[in-house]
């Protein structure tokens, strides 16, 4: 059965764009499609409506917009990325009437991310900003990232200022995330380290 829902992306001077999705609306499914979009923000370019079109394929951008005829929920978002807000309503005769979730995007994916099919990685606060362990290790192994830097102690010694950005970011990221220790390729070149 559908559950159809609207998503209704916000840009400046009152302007929003909606997309619409035919299944799997309901606040749980909401959040495994933002938890898509946020894993993979770092493989497409754009704004947040560009990307969560991208990562959803059922996603589709109404022309001539902001109707919620036969809709069960209604999703608004502000912002960008991992620091976008957004406010959750069920939806009754086309209009929100009961306003299920107001806050951060990230807490959101939290708080509605049980039950789901499969397990959703928690978002953390580190010192490069918000991320899970997915984006974490992406941006570890990055052309010139901190694991590329680490690895190469012929080029760039101890005392160099990137080695030790390199290894800040490592152990920031692994406190945070410790299943990145489990990774063979860290830890390897977090035996070189030492």
């Amino acid at each position: 059965m559908a559950t159809r829902g609207v998503y209704r992306f916000h840009f400046e001077e009152n302007q929003s764009i909606d997309v619409y999705i035919h299944y799997d609306n309901y606040p749980m499914g909401a959040a495994h499609y933002f938890y898509g979009m946020l894993c993979d923000w770092h493989k497409a370019k754009g704004n947040t409506l560009t990307r969560f079109v991208r990562s959803v394929p059922d996603a589709e951008i109404q022309i001539g917009g902001n109707k919620l005829g036969w809709i069960e929920y209604l999703y608004e978002v502000w912002g960008s990325g991992n620091s976008a807000t957004i406010k959750a309503w069920e939806v009754e005769n086309e209009e929100p009437t009961a306003c299920i979730f107001d806050g951060k995007l990230i807490d959101f994916i939290s708080e509605f991310s049980v039950d789901w099919r499969e397990p959703m990685k928690p978002f953390k606060q580190t010192a490069d900003g918000i991320l899970n362990s997915e984006q974490a290790r992406v941006l570890l192994f990055a052309r010139t990232g901190p694991m590329e830097i680490l690895s190469r102690p012929d080029v760039f010694k101890k005392d160099n200022i990137n080695y030790k950005l390199a290894l800040e970011t490592v152990q920031d990221y692994t406190t945070h995330f410790p299943e990145l220790l489990e990774d063979p390729d860290i830890a390897e070149i977090l035996k070189l380290v030492g």
